[in-house]
């Protein structure tokens, strides 16, 4: 199965002289959605999830404060036994320190003991309520900052399109049609680097397109994390994309400038099928395409042709011309 690639006349030779495709992290994509899912890492089910251990520091912190114990280990550990006991998780042990602080005498029962601090849980549980509400939009928004920050540090992304004729691929990417195609081969091992059957990086997947963008949580498993990098705006199904995901500390080389360091992915002469070069392109340009690939006895095999405008239809013709 083919795969391709549309280059300007720089990106073309550079590969011919290199045999190495970049892998590009996503904030430097011309499209800004890239890899910036909506997540969420704060849901209403999280919230009763976490409300127990609010509830009881808020619980704690009050009887601290109305009982001066705060410098008093013994007092504070009698209020947090009493406020296990409160909020219906206190022991057998916690029961018995408290009854040994407490006149139980005054009271018919252990829970009348503990009448006059039930309305302070209902107040606090309410307290905790809202200040988990409305602390949750501004949580989950700075946990979107994060992943997305450590998403376009972390991967890369190689494109590729399943579409080796669209006029608007070689318009966009190709410099208005004076660049060059690139067939590649898909089943090559170079685009399978999976570490494992499970492995949801290292090969070529599709790319999906949809109206809204990929929403996750906290709770979701790899192929979630991993759908968020395939998933594009419908303005673009007409690249027909596929996406290899890899690390870019897993590159198989790096190179350092002045302002970045670029990563790059290996892909050797037998790993091509065929090179089109565009309707617009000089006769000397394409003498440059073939010299290079005649400097590689690995590229022996590589076919090259020229796209020409079709007489009648809106379409392009491929002519073969080495």
């Amino acid at each position: 199965m083919s795969l391709f690639k549309y280059f300007t006349q720089a990106g073309a030779l550079r590969y011919l002289s290199t045999w190495a495709l970049r892998i590009t992290p996503p904030d430097q994509f011309n499209d800004p959605f890239e890899m910036r899912p909506r997540f969420t890492v704060m849901t209403a089910e999280t919230i009763r999830d976490i409300s127990p251990g609010l509830l009881h520091k808020e619980l704690v912190t009050q009887l601290a404060e109305a009982f001066q114990a705060n410098d008093d280990a013994n007092k504070l550990m009698t209020i947090h036994c009493l406020v296990r006991c409160l909020t219906d998780v206190g022991t057998d042990e916690d029961k018995r320190i408290l009854l040994a602080q407490l006149d139980a005498s005054q009271h018919e029962s252990f829970d009348d003991n503990l009448a006059p601090f039930r309305e302070l849980v209902r107040n606090a549980r309410q307290q905790v309520s809202l200040i988990a509400n409305a602390q949750m939009p501004s949580l989950n928004r700075e946990a979107e900052v994060i992943l997305h920050t450590q998403l376009r540090t972390q991967l890369g992304v190689l494109c590729l399109s399943g579409s080796g004729t669209n006029a608007l691929m070689w318009s966009h990417y190709a410099d208005s049609h004076r660049g060059v195609l690139i067939e590649f081969d898909q089943c090559h091992p170079t685009f399978n680097r999976r570490r494992n059957s499970e492995d949801d990086l290292g090969f070529f997947r599709p790319v999906s397109y949809s109206e809204t963008r990929p929403h996750i949580n906290a709770a979701s498993g790899e192929e979630s994390f991993a759908q968020l990098a395939l998933t594009k705006a419908l303005e673009w199904a007409y690249e027909k994309e596929k996406r290899l995901i890899w690390p870019l500390t897993m590159a198989d080389r790096h190179v350092p400038t002045d302002t970045e360091t670029i990563h790059l992915l290996d892909v050797p002469p037998n790993a091509v099928k065929s090179i089109t070069v565009g309707c617009r392109t000089s006769a000397a340009f394409v003498e440059r395409v073939a010299a290079a690939l005649s400097a590689v006895d690995e590229a022996v095999h590589i076919k090259v042709y020229q796209a020409a405008v079709d007489d009648d239809a809106f379409k392009l013709n491929y002519k073969a011309v080495r």
